[in-house]
């Protein structure tokens, strides 16, 4: 009897201590889980994306540049400092996916860490590309390559950079890690995917790429093959053969305009396309050599947007293989003209007083929201006004007109963003006018 006493004793005590444990427990908050914290429905002639987890209290919301096929990423980070990602696919979304913290990462960094840019391959990975928000610290930018079936990380890399460009070889899938004066890092995304690499981050098998003297600055770079690019900088145009080393092709003869705010650009719509700056556009052949050329001469516009063709400023293609141009506004008055420097003829002693011509500076202060398409096989331009387009497509309350967004057309579509949501806008939508002018090459 005194033993069933003591037992029923010694259990009764170790119930209340666990009770007790249980009481002092901290509360963990309910696991995040990938369930749709986004609703999408029509609005206009677009999509509307917006935030809708009450749940999980949002900290921030970062949208990336549309990437070519449609696709859309959105990094999400709520107050349990968690980093998710969010992507669409042609304004349907698609999934909401944890990014666990890499080992060897700290915590610091990866909680606060803002989405720089990403490439997916819908089926099998992310490849992300996160920063510092302190723009005076020394740590690296991080990239990892995010396994969509497993939301383990297949491996990851510590570098300079801030913008990453897939090959276009899908026997071998890269992507190129590039900054305007960092070397050209090539991330291969065959990384064995095994149990291992998801425990400790496996680092990637990178390969550098430094650049040579030749290339001062870049400002595009865009994959040939697989371990072939273009390098777009402000001395020209470089290519880069693998093995064979790197070629350069000087700057041609540009317009006396000074753009410092549009970067030389590269583009491949069916054909390759590199703009050294506005109202310069040069065809490339398929190894980069120089093909065609059309100066502002050709790129004349009727009036009264006389000017605006030594404004064309190249912002991308489209699967159509159409060009898509903005106008870019001078950074410095292009008061060069062909009058500057020349001696008065003897015949005209006393020459008439005229006003001087108008400067592409005050031009352009006139306003420049156009937006012109261009189908290189008829060599046909159409003009579009963004204000009256933008109107017409029955934005939803809180997308302002602030101007032209960023628009890549390789994406085909436009993003316009706001605090929580965004509104996707089909480039389809947008209604050209007549057409405006038949460029011919040089």
């Amino acid at each position: 009897m005194k033993k069933l006493v003591a037992s029923v004793i010694a259990i009764s005590l170790l119930i209340a201590g666990l009770l007790w444990m249980t009481r002092r427990r901290p509360r963990v908050p309910p696991p995040e889980t990938g369930t749709v914290a986004f609703k999408t429905e029509r609005s206009g002639s677009g999509v509307l994306f917006q935030y809708q987890d009450a749940q999980l209290p949002l900290r921030s919301l970062r949208w990336m540049n549309a990437s070519s096929g449609g696709i859309q990423i959105a990094q999400v980070t709520t107050q349990s400092n968690r980093q998710q990602i969010a992507w669409f696919d042609h304004g349907v979304f698609q999934a909401f996916l944890m990014v666990p913290k890499p080992q060897g990462v700290r915590d610091g960094f990866f909680s606060f860490a803002e989405l720089q840019d990403a490439c997916l391959w819908p089926g099998d990975v992310a490849v992300l590309l996160y920063r510092s928000p302190d723009p005076t610290t020394d740590e690296l930018p991080l990239v990892l390559a995010l396994d969509l079936a497993t939301q383990d990380i297949r491996w990851i890399h510590r570098g300079k950079g801030i913008r990453l460009i897939r090959t276009p070889d899908p026997q071998e899938p890269a992507v190129y890690l590039f900054g305007p004066k960092d070397p050209v890092v090539r991330l291969p995304l065959a990384t064995q995917k095994t149990e291992q690499a998801s425990r400790s981050g496996i680092r990637s098998s990178a390969k550098v790429i430094e650049l040579p003297p030749e290339v001062q600055e870049m400002g595009d770079l865009l994959p040939l093959g697989a371990w072939t690019f273009l390098v777009a900088h402000k001395g020209g145009l470089s290519t880069y053969l693998g093995v064979k080393g790197w070629t350069h092709q000087v700057l041609p003869d540009a317009p006396p305009a000074d753009f410092q705010n549009a970067p030389p650009k590269l583009v491949r719509a069916k054909n390759l396309w590199w703009q050294p700056q506005p109202g310069l556009l040069i065809q490339l052949h398929g190894d980069g050599t120089l093909g065609q050329t059309w100066t502002p001469d050709e790129m004349v516009t009727p009036d009264p947007f006389a000017k605006d063709g030594a404004l064309l400023h190249l912002l991308g293609g489209d699967a159509k293989g159409r060009l898509w141009f903005g106008l870019a506004a001078p950074s410095t008055p292009a008061e060069a003209s062909a009058q500057e420097g020349q001696e008065a003829s003897p015949a005209t002693a006393n020459p008439p007083v005229e006003d001087p011509p108008e400067s592409l500076s005050d031009y352009a202060s006139k306003g420049i929201d156009r937006l012109y398409l261009w189908n290189p096989e008829d060599r046909v331009l159409k003009r579009l006004s963004w204000k009256a387009a933008f109107a017409a497509q029955q934005p939803p309350a809180g997308i302002g007109l602030t101007g032209i967004p960023e628009m890549h057309p390789e994406s085909e579509g436009l993003l316009l963003r706001a605090n929580s949501f965004a509104w996707w806008l089909p480039l389809d939508a947008l209604s050209f006018g007549e057409p405006t002018l038949t460029l011919k090459p040089h």
